[in-house]
C-alpha cells in the first residue's frame, strides 16, 4: 500500500464533486427550450460531473497505466477489485463521454440522455464497496475518506429512492 492522507483528500474530492455536482444538476430547470445561457450553464455543470465521473470511473476500474496516477491498488495490502454490475455499467459508459466530452466528434450531433442520478449512485455504490475495504487493511487511511463517506450518505439520503428506481427499469444498462 502507498496510498498516504494526501490521497484520500483527493479520492474523497473526487467522491464530493460528482455529489455536488448532481445536487446542481436536479436543481436546475429541465424543461425546454432553456434560455440559451442557460444551457450553457446547465451543459458546464453536466460536463463537469461527468469529467469528475470519468476520473471514479478510471480509478475503480484501474485504468490507468501513468505512473503518477493514484489507483486502487494503491490503496490496498490485498489483491482487490469492485464487483457488481455497476462497475460494468459505468465502464459501458467511458466510450461515449470520451467521444461526447474529451473529443470534437461527430457524435456530438445526435441527443443523448446522461443518466446522472444512475452514474452517481453507481459510483457511490463502488464508493461503499471500496470504503469498507479500506476499513478493514488500512484503518488509518479512514480520516482522509471521512468527506467521501460523508458524500456518499447525502447521495443515499438524497437520492437513494430514485436511484433504486432507475437502476431497476435497466439494471443492466446506464
Amino acid at each position: 500500500m502507498k496510498a498516504n492522507t494526501a490521497d484520500c483528500v483527493a479520492l474523497s474530492y473526487e467522491v464530493k464533486m460528482i455529489y455536488v455536482l448532481l445536487h446542481h444538476l436536479t436543481e436546475l430547470p429541465t424543461t425546454q427550450p432553456l434560455p440559451e445561457w442557460d444551457a450553457v450553464y446547465r451543459n458546464a455543470i453536466l460536463e463537469s460531473h461527468l469529467i469528475h465521473s470519468r476520473v471514479l470511473i478510471e480509478f475503480f476500474c484501474e485504468g490507468s497505466d501513468r505512473s503518477d496516477d493514484i489507483v486502487l491498488s494503491d490503496f490496498m495490502e490485498s489483491t482487490w477489485t469492485p464487483s457488481g454490475s455497476e462497475l460494468e455499467r459505468l465502464k459501458s459508459l467511458v466510450p461515449e463521454i470520451h467521444k461526447r466530452m474529451a473529443h470534437l466528434t461527430l457524435r456530438r450531433r445526435t441527443e443523448f440522455r446522461w443518466p446522472s442520478v444512475a452514474i452517481t449512485g453507481d459510483l457511490m455504490t463502488l464508493t461503499s464497496q471500496f470504503l469498507d475495504r479500506v476499513r478493514e487493511e488500512s484503518p488509518g487511511l479512514d480520516t482522509g475518506l471521512s468527506h467521501a463517506e460523508q458524500a456518499r450518505d447525502f447521495f443515499f439520503a438524497d437520492y437513494g429512492d430514485e436511484y433504486l428506481l432507475s437502476i431497476s427499469k435497466h439494471p443492466n444498462e446506464l
